[in-house]
């Protein structure tokens, strides 16, 4: 019976097309919420170099789109993992490591949707949402459960998903569950 206060509208006076990587600046597009939300799902930061860990062949072609725009080196690295074969897209770019631990931090317990992804065009919403759920996402399909939901051990980073999702009309719950003694939080 609680009313809770949910932004549907942002003036659009006040969203941010571009953000500066370095020198450059950068437009705020679906492919550059796509590398964020793929970056919090699946990336992380190794000293110069941005690593983008998926098999999915569309992770290292947009990954390697969004190097590109940075006119950065992009590799790929093929291995076996603890979990079988592993593949990582690498992007090596101090600029693009200093601003991914600025804005969005790194390691699983303390990764954080940027702050001018609230005040973003709704297409770079959209693509931070789909890389993020492109990595982390999954449906529950049950006889009592039909959902689709991601995990993260990270509580902030769920509830900026979730809020996002909020700005798109889609409203979620969050729970959480012990995994290896630590929590693990979901969004449904």
């Amino acid at each position: 019976g609680m009313r809770v206060p949910v932004l549907k509208n942002i003036n659009s006076e006040h969203i941010n097309k571009t953000i500066m990587i370095g020198d450059q600046k950068i437009e705020l597009d679906h492919l550059t919420g796509w590398f964020i939300g793929a970056y919090l799902a699946e990336g992380r930061v190794n000293g110069n170099s941005v690593n983008i860990s998926s098999i999915q062949p569309y992770f290292q072609s947009n990954t390697k789109k969004f190097a590109e725009r940075l006119n950065e080196p992009c590799s790929i690295r093929e291995y076996n993992g603890e979990f079988g074969p592993s593949i990582s897209t690498i992007i090596s770019s101090k600029r693009l490591s200093e601003f991914l631990l600025k804005y969005c931090k790194t390691g699983s317990f303390v990764k954080r949707v940027p702050g001018f992804a609230y005040n973003a065009p709704k297409e770079f919403i959209g693509g931070l949402i789909q890389g993020y759920f492109d990595g982390d996402g999954n449906f529950k399909c049950d006889k009592n459960h039909r959902c689709i939901r991601v995990h993260s051990r990270s509580l902030e980073l769920i509830k900026d998903i979730s809020l996002l999702l909020n700005y798109l009309g889609i409203f979620a719950s969050i729970r959480h569950d012990t995994k290896n003694s630590k929590k693990l939080y979901e969004l449904n």
